[in-house]
């Protein structure tokens, strides 16, 4: 950030500012701040703004399955894809798998290890929802289809 405020000519908080959108920047400045940010090819790490968040910007996107074979394949493609580019706008990653209902646990792990920010599970199984609901933190996001 110090050689990207040093190109623009502005001090490394407004820089901050401008990138994660914190306070107000003026449009001109915040010109100047993403053509250095271009021109130094700087990307951020993901690990320092999980760390400066509390959050990890991942969501769990998760297929249960009676075995490891897809069906639903349009279904679960239309879902998954429409998930992936909703949270790639908003900065967020996708770990995605197939979860067969004899090893639920693995959902409540990572919402219990907090690795991912949120869990997309499909399709449901009788007895899927339950367990999330038993196993999980109530303040912990979910979405589950019926």
């Amino acid at each position: 950030m110090k050689d990207i405020a040093k190109l623009a000519g502005v001090s490394p908080a407004t820089v901050s500012w401008a990138l994660n959108v914190t306070r107000p920047v003026s449009e001109k400045t915040r010109k100047r701040i993403f053509e250095a940010v271009k021109q130094l090819n700087y990307h951020p790490k993901m690990s320092a703004r999980s760390l400066r968040a509390s959050r990890v910007f991942s969501i769990g996107i998760y297929l249960v399955n009676v075995d490891l074979h897809l069906r639903f394949v349009d279904y679960a493609f239309h879902v998954t894809a429409g998930a992936c580019q909703v949270l790639e706008a908003e900065g967020y990653s996708v770990q995605f798998d197939i979860v067969t209902p004899d090893k639920l646990e693995v959902l409540s792990k990572k919402a219990l290890e907090q690795s991912v920010n949120g869990l997309l599970v499909l399709p449901q199984f009788e007895g899927v929802t339950q367990y999330l609901h038993d196993t999980i933190p109530k303040d912990f996001p979910v979405v589950c289809n019926n």
